[in-house]
């Protein structure tokens, strides 16, 4: 067995190993990813309109006018 067949097998081996662990990362997370992005834009919007007063008084504005 020469060294470019056993660098070829092991980049072989080293890419299937990622392909699996891969392929197991998104059908474990991939299952909660709504959830996980639903929570991320509550959080950014809580933030943003905690920190800025003037975007919750905007929506309050809005509301009388109707």
């Amino acid at each position: 067995m020469g060294f470019k067949t056993h660098i070829i097998r092991k980049v072989g081996i080293m890419f299937g190993i990622l392909l699996i662990t891969m392929l197991l990362t998104i059908s474990l997370v991939g299952s909660n990813m709504d959830y996980i992005l639903k929570q991320g834009v509550a959080f950014q919007i809580r933030s943003e309109l905690s920190s800025d007063p003037r975007i919750s008084a905007s929506f309050s504005d809005h509301a009388e006018l109707e």
